[in-house]
């Protein structure tokens, strides 16, 4: 006999579908939360003020500005 399993997701916030999985990190914390469209926007929007545009994502190389290279100096 065959076994179907269905993962349905529920918004965090009213208890109804949630269509999606908002993942992010505050103070060193890692938190997910699933939400449906108009949620996760709402969540977004209350987060922009907050972010340096564009935000660094974390995992990656830090950007850094370019160091000026010494000036080379004739030798004899």
């Amino acid at each position: 006999m065959a076994t179907r399993t269905t993962l349905a997701l529920q918004d965090d916030l009213d208890g109804g579908r949630a269509d999606l999985t908002a993942r992010f990190s505050l103070d060193g914390s890692d938190y997910e939360i699933d939400l449906n469209i108009d949620h996760a926007n709402a969540f977004r929007s209350h987060l922009a003020p907050f972010s340096p545009t564009p935000a660094p994502r974390s995992g990656g190389a830090p950007d850094q500005p370019a160091r000026p290279r010494a000036a080379s100096v004739p030798t004899r």
